[in-house]
Parts: C-alpha cells; structure tokens; sequence
C-alpha cells in the first residue's frame, strides 16, 4: 500500500517546497517571524495547511500592515 503512496508523496512534497520558496520570497520581508528562512517558512505552511493558529497568522499581518500604512 505504501508503494502506490510514494509518487503521492513525492508530488505533496515537491509542492511543499514550491510553494515554500514563493512564501519566503514574497512574505520573508514583511513577517520575517514567520517567513523570515525556509524553515520557519515551511513550519507556517504546515500551520496554514493544517489551519492551526492560523488566525494568528492572519493577526500579526494586519497588525503590520497597519503599522506601515499610517
């Protein structure tokens, strides 16, 4: 069973790390606590994806970008 899972797996991850590298690029500056290195960037997509604390996320966002607009 777990033969027919690997390319399942192998696909997940290779988008994991896509999409990891596009976090890191687009948000690295703006949460550089959550989006600062790929580590940190891969923990908060487990986060976002698992919908664990994300509110938080979303918080700490608005909050800097309050911080930047007025």
């Amino acid at each position: 069973a777990t033969r027919h899972l690997k390319p399942f797996m192998k696909l997940i991850a290779g988008l994991f790390v896509i999409f990891g590298i596009i976090g890191c690029s687009l948000f690295g500056r703006i949460l550089p606590t959550q989006f600062g290195n790929m580590a940190l960037t891969q923990f908060t997509l487990l986060q976002l994806l698992t919908l664990d604390d994300w509110f938080e996320i979303l918080q700490e966002r608005s909050i800097t970008l309050r911080s930047f607009v007025f």
